[in-house]
């Protein structure tokens, strides 16, 4: 099984020591510098990157909005964190792009739930996509395979008597007696296909007749 990778891009080393210890087992990354830090994200695809906010150059802000602007990164959730807190930071980092936002300092006990909350958050996401995506390739599949069997089938041509066959009432599955087709006919049974829903029964008589009047 893969293991967790956590990306952290702080130029502080009292940090980096404090999210080990708050993430326990899971493999952490270091980099002092922002630029490396996407390029790291972009080749790796790490679960959380924990990114501070007053990097020098390429700093928190500058990171965050390239990885939410790039496919391939978007969907890393980011932690970001500083200890120079000012008025309408909080506001400042959410539009960025930042996940969440924590002050320093902080307690390593604190650090790890906010940073597993946001990986936990993350992988549901992430599966919910995946799910969405083969629900609609699967309709889609169903969709095209009822259209290729519709005209495939077309209503028969019968010379007989039961070509003055009247249509199924009802159909079966969804009840709509609208465009009921006679596909198929033996000397026992018709078989009709709904005009609605597509679906195919078969109705049978009570005795058997001739496909053709004598």
């Amino acid at each position: 099984m893969t293991q967790t990778l956590v990306l952290i891009a702080d130029d502080n080393t009292q940090t980096h020591r404090l999210l080990h210890t708050a993430l326990g087992s899971v493999e952490v990354r270091t980099t002092v510098n922002g630029s490396e830090a996407f390029t790291i994200a972009a080749k790796d695809c790490p679960e959380l990157i924990v990114a501070n906010l007053g990097l020098e150059a390429f700093n928190g802000f500058d990171l965050v909005q390239q990885l939410k602007n790039e496919p391939a990164t978007a969907f890393i959730p980011v932690l970001g964190i500083t200890g120079r807190p000012y008025p309408g930071l909080e506001h400042e980092a959410r539009r960025a792009g930042f996940d969440a936002l924590l002050i320093m300092p902080v307690t390593a006990a604190t650090l790890g739930d906010v940073a597993r909350l946001l990986i936990a958050r993350a992988a549901l996401l992430r599966r919910r996509s995946k799910q969405s995506l083969q629900n609609g390739a699967a309709l889609r599949a169903r969709s095209a395979t009822i259209q290729r069997e519709a005209a495939a089938s077309s209503p028969v041509q019968d010379t007989g008597w039961a070509a003055t066959l009247p249509k199924s009432p009802k159909c079966r599955r969804c009840g709509s007696d609208a465009d009921n087709r006679l596909v198929r006919t033996t000397e026992s049974s018709a078989t009709y296909r709904c005009g609605m829903c597509n679906t195919q029964w078969r109705w049978t008589y009570k005795k058997k007749m001739p496909l053709s009047p004598n």
